[in-house]
């Protein structure tokens, strides 16, 4: 009789959209996405203990490096899977938790770094890890480094990535005295130096 089953019957596909910038940002284009959700799924469908009925998949979704794009087209990904790991960009996350919130779909992001996220505001939000900020509030506590800054490469991603990390740790108690952003040509490193030196009591 179980034979004659529907495949459906046998297991529900959960497709996970991965959500990163994959094809605009240097650092994240070398990370093999694609490869590595691929060799994820494969051992997540082979073990019994992880996959609990289901048949795991992906969708790999490529997000822009301006934050308010990203955002516009996150904002379109409703349909593209049952959870979503991602944003990478920190500028949005919590707008992006918002809408899976109205979704009804989980949110798994590393990125994200407002602290509050993980109360009730946030229900369909996860931290696949830990706070990164606490982590490096942990280690600058550790070495006394009280006061210090934030220098970021010249990409909207970035920017909002050193601006959220900076109210992150101030939040935590740790004040950051300036956020840099360090310019590509010739003179830019030189240029972020001199704004960090002229900076009262970074260290």
């Amino acid at each position: 009789m179980l034979s004659y089953l529907p495949c459906e019957a046998w297991g529900t596909t959960f497709k996970i959209a991965i959500v990163g910038p994959w094809s605009c940002d240097p650092m994240y284009s070398k990370a093999l996405p694609d490869l590595a959700a691929r060799l994820a799924m494969s051992r997540i469908n082979k073990d019994p203990d992880l996959n609990k009925g289901y048949w795991y998949d992906y969708a790999l979704i490529n997000e822009d490096c301006s934050s308010s794009k990203a955002l516009a087209r996150f904002s379109e990904l409703e349909g593209y899977g049952s959870a979503f790991l991602g944003p990478a960009n920190p500028g949005y996350c919590t707008a992006a938790a918002l809408l899976t919130k109205n979704w009804n779909k989980g949110i798994l992001s590393w990125a994200c770094l407002n602290a509050d996220m993980d109360e009730g505001m946030y229900p369909t939000f996860l931290r696949p890890l830990p706070l990164s900020s606490r982590v490096l509030f942990s280690v600058l506590r550790f070495f006394r480094w009280a006061h210090v800054g934030i220098i970021t490469a010249e990409n909207d991603m970035w920017e909002a990535t050193g601006h959220e990390l900076a109210a992150s740790l101030r939040a935590l108690g740790l004040p950051v005295g300036v956020v840099v952003t360090m310019e590509k040509e010739k003179e830019g490193p030189r240029q972020a130096l001199k704004t960090i030196r002229e900076t009262d009591r970074v260290r």
